[in-house]
């Protein structure tokens, strides 16, 4: 499937985990696009995908709706739009680049 809007993509992400990677995890990631704020909280095995800020996310990744979109269609990597500053990560690193093992985008 390809996505053709942001909100399609956190809608998608409860459906995308892998629960044995996700199953001893507790992270809150805060995504902030241009066309808006969500967060997505891992816990317990499970994944709820939010629209708006959280209080004290885990991570916080920024970066425009496009490079957000062909991360999530697989066009390109989270590591390759970190390097091009597409994509600027605030906190651990390693937590962002679990992101592409938690879900299965593609």
């Amino acid at each position: 499937m390809e996505y053709k809007e942001v909100k399609e993509t956190f809608a998608a992400m409860p459906g995308l985990i892998d629960p044995d990677v996700v199953k001893k995890l507790s992270y809150i990631y805060q995504f902030e696009l241009t066309s808006g704020i969500w967060h997505v909280i891992i816990r317990n095995g499970e994944c709820i995908a939010r629209e708006g800020n959280h209080n004290s996310p885990t991570v916080i990744l920024k970066t425009d709706d496009a490079t957000w979109l062909n991360i999530c269609n697989r066009k390109t990597s989270g590591l390759q739009a970190v390097i091009t500053r597409k994509l600027s990560v605030v906190g651990n690193i390693i937590i962002a680049d679990k992101l592409e093992k938690i879900f299965k985008f593609g």
